[in-house]
């Protein structure tokens, strides 16, 4: 990947991200796991839709995490106990 095309996938990250700083990391996992899934030759557009839909995905779960982080963090913060989901 040239510092170019990574440029190009860190405005991709960027645009998903909902924290700028986390960016980088966002764009780092999304490469680990095209790694994992052999999904690395981004010269095949299905590859680099499927890299934007994991980008996309892993920028929406931590969005949802840190929400439910902070939903507990205030339940703790205010004496509400929280409970654990089976």
């Amino acid at each position: 990947m040239t510092s170019e095309q990574y440029t190009d996938w860190l405005a991709v990250a960027r645009r998903y991200s909902r924290v700028a700083p986390e960016a980088e990391d966002l764009l780092h996992d999304a490469l680990l796991t095209a790694a994992g899934a052999d999904r690395l030759d981004l010269t095949d557009e299905d590859n680099r839709r499927w890299l934007t839909g994991v980008i996309r995905n892993q920028a929406a779960f931590r969005a949802r995490s840190a929400v439910r982080q902070r939903q507990r963090e205030g339940a703790v913060a205010s004496g509400v106990e929280t409970r654990k989901r089976r």
